[in-house]
């Protein structure tokens, strides 16, 4: 689907989705959409998060190089 969203999770949203009042549904079509297409890719998110740590490590060894 969308940005890592998985066909099956939208399913599983849609199928516990609930009438709040006659003819209308708690979360709507274009809610599940916007949703979806707010997530984000876990292997990237990750990447990120990698290459943050690998900053982190060589300022802090940069530092502790400089203070010698």
């Amino acid at each position: 689907m969308l940005m890592g969203f998985k066909e099956e999770q939208f399913d599983l949203l849609m199928s516990n989705n609930f009438e709040i009042r006659k003819g209308t549904m708690f979360l709507t079509v274009s809610k599940l959409n916007k949703l979806a297409g707010n997530s984000i890719v876990v292997p990237i998110l990750e990447k990120i998060f990698e290459q943050l740590d690998d900053l982190r490590k060589e300022i802090l060894y940069l530092k502790n190089y400089e203070t010698r």
